[in-house]
């Protein structure tokens, strides 16, 4: 099984950032328990900041606003 996630959000409504990666089950494994100890982080109040520039920084302290910027599809033979 292979995963593909795509990642899509929008800096101060001024620049898309999208990006995506194509992962095996163990590094989607690793891609989701990232994901869950970020989600713990945002729900005990830390929020999660995603650098995109050198100034720039998109910052969740949603869960629903986090994972809204995430997409995933499976395939059973690499794409």
């Amino acid at each position: 099984m292979f995963y593909f996630v795509r990642y899509t959000d929008s800096w101060a409504d001024e620049m898309t950032i999208d990006g995506f990666s194509i992962m095996d089950e163990k590094e989607y494994e690793h891609y989701v328990a990232t994901v869950n100890a970020i989600i713990a982080d945002i729900e005990s109040g830390l929020p999660f900041i995603y650098q995109v520039g050198s100034n720039e920084e998109i910052e969740y302290n949603n869960v629903d606003d986090f994972l809204s910027a995430f997409e995933t599809s499976e395939f059973e033979e690499y794409p």
